[in-house]
């Protein structure tokens, strides 16, 4: 979210800074190494610093005033509700070394939420959660394989290309084929913005199930 829907906030206490640059500042202070030159408790001292304004800033998007700013064109819908909307937020958690990160929820049925769009015809959000399932599939598999990718510093900086191919020699020639199909037309093409690119709801049946069928196969290897 903070990289797409809120990519452009700007707010006086960021200092002009997008909320993404201020994330990319946590997450650079969190993958730096320590050492003799840079002790643990200066880097918690930083990541800290860094998740606080992050927070201070990310934080003034939920305070009371600011959902009836951003969601402005629903005030009918809210006055429906009297403005009796409560949010609970959870997005950290302390690490081990003492400092916070953020609460990654990973246990998503990607599948069951693809179907649920399509069938509601938001045909790019269901294409968006069938990348995810296909992202996390080959990336869990290339983890419980222990599949050797070339290092890389930050997570971000892969692409699924980089997973795929470990995975494709344990494939077979058919699965490949499929996958490649549908990479290119439907995968990419819809989870990205563009105008010119018609979304065909056959076509995302039909994505969905190769994605389950690469899953099926994948998990047949790993028992």
């Amino acid at each position: 979210m903070v990289k797409g829907v809120l990519k452009h906030f700007r707010y006086s206490l960021t200092n002009g800074h997008e909320l993404g640059e201020l994330w990319d500042d946590v997450e650079s202070m969190i993958e730096k190494p320590t050492g003799r030159e840079y002790p643990i408790n200066k880097k918690k001292i930083e990541v800290n610093s860094a998740i606080k304004a992050f927070n201070e800033a990310f934080g003034e998007l939920f305070k009371p005033d600011s959902p009836e700013y951003i969601l402005k064109h629903a005030k009918p819908i809210l006055d429906q509700f009297n403005h009796n909307i409560q949010v609970t937020l959870r997005y950290a958690q302390e690490t081990i070394e003492g400092f916070e990160i953020p609460c990654i929820f990973d246990n998503h049925d990607f599948f069951e939420k693809a179907a649920y769009h399509l069938q509601h015809s938001d045909y790019k959000a269901a294409a968006v959660y069938t990348r995810s399932a296909f992202e996390k599939i080959i990336r869990t598999y290339c983890k419980k394989k222990k599949k050797k990718l070339v290092f890389k510093s930050r997570l971000k900086d892969y692409s699924s290309e980089d997973f795929l191919k470990e995975v494709k020699p344990d494939l077979h020639p058919k699965t490949i084929t499929d996958i490649e199909q549908y990479r290119n037309l439907v995968l990419n093409a819809f989870s990205h913005y563009n105008t010119e690119k018609h979304e065909i709801r056959t076509e995302l049946l039909s994505v969905i199930q190769v994605v389950k069928a690469l899953n099926a196969e994948l998990k047949s290897m790993q028992s």
